[in-house]
């Protein structure tokens, strides 16, 4: 038998424990899980930090389990991803909040799609998404944030983050509430800067509905719950690969991987589109417009469908002087142009 002397034994032991702490990650984003189809590399979380990887071909063969006998490898799908262990609902409103971080060397460029007409206006479109939201049903994709080399993180065809800005750390939010109906609302903000913002609508349906967004075009889905998914997900061409002259099923992915960090993920219920600041520059529109003898309804700080027309109707402004909706991010401007030409 080997025998130690105490120092040897305390090095020994040393260097174990080093080396099962360095195989320990610590626990998921809370309220996050790994995603069941996960390839090769599962993301993994130290110090607040979640790395995700994926590589060339690098897929999982879980089947679905919706009936189809389909799975990431046949599809042609190479993920590294988190779900959210729960999922929202209609009528509630909650901000999705992180920061992420593109790693050092990534190149895919994305690709040129026809499928995109009257969606993007040059067709530059990415099969590399790295959050979604969805539906219940297969291809009930709503909303997805994309990424490529070329023009940086994209959401709904609106940039979030420039491409020479890649590697910094930048925070992505998305606020909504879940409707079904007008009732319905969504800010999306990178930076803090607004780069998605629409009021009155219903967000459980895609703006950006064709085929390769994983959504059936014309096909009407009305889903009551979302589930909110993190991470890059490599979408491949499925199995007919062939009839679209492709040499796999498989999109590239450069040699080296591409890898993603994210930090300080938070899924928050109980989001306001309007904040108390907000609210008071409605609510001094409101004053003043009543003042101009027009009627936005009751000063109560709401921008309604009043408010909004006779914001819009007023008075007479100069062509392209007025923004052309009122909402949260133009509210401000409309007080000071009516303050401005049209002082009480």
């Amino acid at each position: 038998m080997l025998r130690l002397g105490f120092p040897a034994a305390v090095a020994v032991i040393s260097a174990l424990l080093l080396t099962a702490g360095a195989a320990t990650a610590d626990p998921n984003p809370a309220g996050m899980k790994d995603h069941p189809f996960n390839g090769s590399v599962p993301p993994e979380t130290r110090a607040g930090i979640t790395t995700f990887r994926i590589e060339d071909k690098a897929c999982s063969r879980v089947d679905y389990g919706d009936g189809r006998g389909e799975n990431d490898c046949r599809n042609g799908n190479v993920r590294s991803a988190l779900v959210s262990r729960n999922e929202e609902g209609l009528g509630e409103a909650v901000e999705y909040r992180f920061d992420i971080q593109i790693g050092a060397g990534f190149a895919y460029q994305g690709y040129y799609n026809p499928e995109a007409a009257g969606f993007l206006p040059d067709l530059w479109d990415s099969r590399l998404r790295i959050a979604s939201w969805e539906g219940p049903a297969i291809k009930n994709f709503i909303y997805m944030l994309k990424l490529d080399s070329r023009r940086g993180i994209d959401f709904v065809g609106r940039t979030c983050v420039a491409a020479d800005r890649l590697q910094d750390w930048n925070s992505f939010s998305m606020m909504v509430r879940w409707a079904s109906d007008r009732r319905g609302w969504i800010k999306v903000t990178c930076n803090d800067q607004v780069v998605y913002l629409e009021e009155n609508i219903a967000t459980n349906q895609a703006p950006h509905c064709y085929v390769t967004n994983e959504c059936d075009k014309g096909v009407q889905k009305n889903p009551r719950r979302f589930l909110f998914i993190l991470g890059p997900v490599m979408a491949g061409f499925g199995p007919e690969w062939e009839k679209y002259g492709k040499p796999s099923q498989f999109t590239d992915i450069q040699k080296d991987g591409i890898a993603i960090k994210v930090r300080n993920v938070a899924v928050t219920k109980g989001a306001a589109l309007y904040g108390p600041e907000d609210r008071e520059v409605v609510r001094e529109l409101q004053k003043h417009l009543r003042a101009l003898e027009c009627d936005p309804g009751p000063a109560d700080g709401v921008a309604g469908e009043k408010t909004k027309q006779a914001a819009l109707t007023c008075r007479t402004f100069a062509a392209g002087e007025l923004p052309e909706a009122l909402n949260v991010a133009t509210a401000r401007s409309f007080l000071e142009l009516y303050r401005r030409h049209y002082p009480i």
